[in-house]
């Protein structure tokens, strides 16, 4: 893994740890503009890793939207490289 992605994966952590459980969801979508605006990607599998992460300080309700999201989120990238 690079040195950027490696610094922000880390500052993410560090951030990740302060927040509360009702402002995880909007923080976990506020990163992947985040890592945009720095020219940042993760792999599937990256991703992955991350979000397992950081789900272990959600309540359960709040794993299950992020679960939500993230199939949401598959299904319309399928259907865009379909198209």
């Amino acid at each position: 893994m690079d040195a950027q992605k490696m610094s922000f994966l880390l500052d993410l952590v560090k951030e990740a740890n302060t927040q509360n459980s009702n402002s995880m969801i909007p923080f976990l979508l506020s990163v992947t503009s985040r890592a945009n605006q720095k020219g940042i990607t993760f792999s599937d599998d990256e991703t992955e890793l991350i979000v397992n992460q950081l789900k272990k300080n959600m309540k359960p309700e709040d794993q299950a939207k992020i679960e939500m999201i993230r199939k949401m989120s598959s299904m319309l990238a399928k259907n865009s490289s379909s198209s």
